[in-house]
C-alpha cells in the first residue's frame, strides 16, 4: 500500500504504530484513490465495513 501511495518508508514504520496506524491507512487509501483517478473520499469509505470490498471492485475493475 506504501509503494501504490508512492510515500516514503517513514509511512511503513509509522504503521506498527498503536492508532496512529489507522490514520496512516485512511490517508493511504485515500492517496491511492487519487492516483487511480478517483477522488479522496472513496479512500475514507475503506474504513466502512463490507463497503469497502465494493470499493477495492471499484478500484480494481471500475472506471473512474
Amino acid at each position: 500500500m506504501t509503494k501504490l501511495a508512492q510515500k516514503d518508508v517513514i509511512w511503513f514504520i509509522l504503521l506498527f504504530i498503536p492508532f496512529v496506524n489507522i490514520v496512516i491507512i485512511i490517508i493511504e487509501w485515500m492517496a491511492i484513490a487519487e492516483r487511480l483517478g478517483y477522488e479522496s473520499w472513496w479512500g475514507i469509505l475503506m474504513i466502512v465495513p463490507f463497503l469497502n470490498f465494493y470499493i477495492l471492485w471499484r478500484f480494481a475493475f471500475g472506471q473512474p
